[in-house]
């Protein structure tokens, strides 16, 4: 998740040589009085010009693989030429529960475990009282627009605060404290508040984090211990791109993978040992997994192109397909639905279909219907919904559904003002940069809001998260808030009441 407006003034960080540097993590205790502590980091690096990158580098991919013919961004919406088939709602690679547990609460890494901004949680409440949600906590984490991961009756988030980057894990029924880990880091941002832009991914009990800078840590999710920390620009010399590392870590099987460098890099999960890198400048959003043909494969959004990568062959790159947006912002993460990849970005660089045949991406359509800044839109059946405009522009954004199979417009809400969503059970669930969130039905047909409440005060740019009925979300100055959206529990009359209706309800 990336927060840039138009001109901000970012924080560049460019390597003037591509030295390994080595690095030593002094774990030091927080001395706030009343919390328990996890560590905080003090990277002593020791340069020396002899100590390359080690690892498998590999070239770019704008090197070694050509473009595919026709490709581009044309100004005219292509036509589709057969009907969209989908079938199913997530990367053919990850699995899908038929049936979630009960007790799952899991919402482990940014846009959910499915990587696509959509719950398979049910009955939750999305219809307020006239007194509004139910809140079961607030808590305030250091500056920043890292989102939340929730595992194992955690929540786990990013913040800045007193010149140092902090990772705090909270308890997911009282927003308690549990611990914090942090490490020195510039708040930055210019003119936006600054602070983290990438989210916690949590995976087998443990969290890996990624700073602006390029610190990628790996802590123990219980203890907030560091179990190992690199510096991404160090060890393989890619640069930041200009506001700095978003894109949250993918761990894959034993590697960790990160939006660094012109075609990502990869680092072993368990050692932090680097297994294979690119140089040069990528893009801000997340790697994205899915299954291309029998073999598994990363999606990445590049500074300058989409394009997909052999995890298991050292990232080894398989195609690569242009797409430029002002100022190399491509910072929305694309949506995989089957076989069809949605992308879009800011900067009224509008949206496209593409399809994936025979290992290949074949271009579709393209349309300006659609123009994410850097929250993506979420695919629910055969249409997108997104926010169409940038931040910064108060309420000259609109809400819009997209149609896939022709990349138009089925309706639009105009000045609805810049924001991020999530989806559950054929609802929209909108958190807005004024901090309210606003429920919406998924109805391609027209916009049918069901409630509102204003939960947070400006600015939020950051997308919501929900688990376990619980819905959780932030503001830039790092104000978290949890909802309670589970039904109340029904006792004595009401409950009898309510058995007796389903007895007496008709068969289908």
């Amino acid at each position: 998740m990336l927060p840039v407006a138009r001109h901000l003034i970012g924080v560049c960080c460019c390597l003037g040589s591509t030295a390994c540097k080595k690095e030593q993590a002094m774990q030091v205790a927080f001395d706030e009085p009343g919390e328990t502590a996890g560590s905080d980091v003090e990277i002593v690096q020791e340069s020396g010009p002899d100590k390359p990158p080690v690892g498998s580098p590999m070239p770019s991919p704008d090197s070694m693989m050509p473009d595919l013919p026709g490709s581009g961004a044309p100004s005219a919406m292509a036509p589709l030429g057969e009907s969209l088939v989908v079938t199913e709602q997530i990367p053919t690679a990850v699995k899908f529960p038929a049936k979630p547990k009960e007790d799952d609460v899991s919402w482990n890494r940014y846009r959910g475990p499915y990587y696509n901004g959509l719950s398979h949680e049910t009955g939750w409440v999305s219809k307020f009282t006239r007194s509004g949600p139910k809140f079961l906590w607030r808590q305030r984490v250091g500056v920043g627009f890292s989102s939340l991961a929730v595992a194992d009756e955690r929540v786990y988030t990013m913040g800045n605060g007193e010149g140092r980057d902090a990772v705090y894990c909270l308890d997911v029924e009282s927003g308690e404290i549990l611990w914090r880990t942090g490490y020195r880091a510039e708040l930055g941002g210019g003119r936006y508040e600054g602070g983290p832009s990438a989210t916690p991914t949590v995976h087998e009990g443990r969290v890996y984090t990624m700073s602006k800078k390029g610190e990628l840590l790996c802590l123990n999710g219980r203890t907030g211990k560091t179990v190992w920390i690199k510096n991404v620009t160090e060890h393989t010399g890619a640069r930041p791109p200009r506001y700095g590392f978003a894109g949250s870590p993918l761990v894959m099987d034993h590697q960790v993978i990160v939006n660094a460098g012109s075609a990502g890099c990869a680092f072993h999960k368990d050692t932090g040992d680097l297994l294979w890198f690119t140089q040069g400048v990528g893009g801000y959003a997340s790697p994205i997994p899915f299954q291309l043909g029998e073999r598994p494969a990363i999606l990445l959004f590049g500074e300058k192109n989409v394009l997909a990568i052999d995890p298991k062959g050292s990232g080894r790159g398989l195609w690569s397909h242009p797409w430029k947006t002002e100022e190399n912002i491509n910072a929305a993460d694309p949506v995989i639905v089957g076989n069809r990849i949605f992308v879009s970005s800011g900067y009224r660089a509008g949206c496209a279909l593409f399809r994936l045949d025979k290992g290949e991406l074949r271009h579709i359509w393209h349309s300006r219907a659609l123009s994410s800044h850097f929250n993506p839109a979420v695919v629910v059946g055969h249409y997108a919904y997104g926010i169409d405009g940038q931040a910064g522009d108060g309420t000259k954004d609109s809400l819009v559904c997209v149609s896939l199979k022709e990349g138009r417009r089925t309706w639009v809400r105009h000045r609805f003002g810049f924001g991020s969503l999530i989806a559950a059970e054929g609802k929209l669930i909108v958190l807005s940069e004024l901090g309210e969130l606003i429920i919406v039905e998924a109805n391609p047909h027209s916009y049918t809001e069901l409630t509102r409440a204003r939960i947070l005060g400006r600015r939020c740019w950051t997308s919501p998260a929900l688990s376990g009925g619980r819905l959780y979300a932030r503001n830039a100055g790092g104000r978290v808030v949890c909802l309670d959206l589970r039904p109340e529990e029904m006792e004595g009359p009401e409950l009898a009441k309510a058995e007796q209706g389903e007895k007496n309800k008709p068969a289908n």
